[in-house]
């Protein structure tokens, strides 16, 4: 009997050496992914110049600013304190239904007025998750080059437009906007008679991102959309206009590129997505996207069918094995 209860003992505290060690694993893979999480939530907003992003717990309190430059030094002292702490009361009139609305899983966006230097603010707003809770994350941007290419229409014809011409998750011009500014380009590239292609048209598409949808529901999937945008913004030229065509499906118009230039730029735009969209903490693995280009090399070929081409050509690179980018 005493062999018994020996070999019971022995067998007990192995289990519980097996647990623990079990428990000392998992501690180790979440204290890893935290500090994972630590270092692309500050990657994001090292890559997002005149940005800072915010977190707000339910009590509309900061928990996480991220951001470069005067912008985030103005808000790191803000963690802790609640909006009507941090911000004017017209700015709080402004954003407090949003951040509301974001925490019953409504994303939105808006823009505030200029503030003490005289700088406008485009506020991103989608539902967030913090420490287990309903959260709302907040991307600011500002939007003065958007003010000054709205004082000097030829710098971008794609920005200055109305409301109903942009999309109202990520702020970009939206499809029937894109349409209007590929139309106008073409217009204006048959006034020039210098010989040459005369830019090119980018069709982008998150791989997989019907997955991220289905696994972790449209809330992260609109945060990862609006990562998407303001990483393109970062990556392109000023004088690129970038759209949002609909659910995970992006466009951008190069004005002034060849073969060589178009394919730089959209290595690169390929590139960026894959190192960056770690930004969004739910979204485990890379991220990545496809893209077609269609170099304009006859002004004659309608916007449409410059569309149509591109689109396929985006096709192909996700048949190729996607994380890529084919030139139409």
């Amino acid at each position: 009997m005493l062999t018994l209860v020996t070999i019971a003992s022995v067998v007990v505290a192995a289990m519980a050496v097996a647990r623990l060690r079990q428990r000392g694993r998992r501690l180790t893979a979440l204290t890893t992914e935290r500090a994972a999480l630590q270092r692309q939530w500050e990657r994001l907003g090292e890559e997002l110049p005149d940005t800072v992003v915010l977190v707000l717990d339910a009590d509309l309190r900061h928990r996480r600013v991220s951001g470069t430059g005067d912008r985030h030094r103005e808000v790191e002292p803000w963690v802790g304190r609640t909006l009507a702490e941090c911000s004017p009361p017209a700015d709080v009139r402004l954003l407090e239904p949003l951040y509301r609305a974001a925490l019953d899983g409504l994303p939105g966006s808006v823009e505030t007025r200029p503030d003490g230097d005289g700088t406008p603010q485009h506020h991103t707003v989608v539902p967030y998750t913090w420490e287990g809770s309903p959260a709302v994350l907040v991307v600011a941007r500002d939007v003065r080059p958007v003010h000054q290419h709205e004082a000097d229409p030829a710098r971008s014809v794609g920005e200055g437009r109305p409301l109903s011409h942009h999309d109202p998750l990520t702020g970009l011009v939206n499809r029937r906007s894109f349409d209007e500014v590929l139309a106008e380009h073409l217009l204006a590239c048959a006034d020039v008679t210098a010989d040459g292609p005369c830019g090119a048209v980018v069709v982008l598409d998150i791989d997989h991102f019907q997955r991220v949808n289905d696994a972790l529901g449209h809330h992260v999937g609109d945060r990862l959309i609006v990562s998407v945008s303001e990483l393109l913004m970062t990556a392109l030229r000023e004088t690129d206009v970038v759209a949002r065509l609909g659910g995970d499906e992006f466009a951008v118009l190069l004005r002034d590129a060849d073969d060589v230039v178009a394919s730089r730029v959209a290595q690169r735009v390929v590139d960026v997505v894959r190192r960056h969209t770690a930004g969004v903490p739910e979204v485990t693995g890379a991220v990545t996207a496809s893209a077609g280009v269609r170099v304009i090399t006859d002004v004659a070929t309608s916007a449409h069918d410059l569309m149509v081409d591109a689109d396929t050509a985006m096709y192909d690179a996700k048949r190729a094995g996607r994380d890529r980018f084919v030139m139409a």
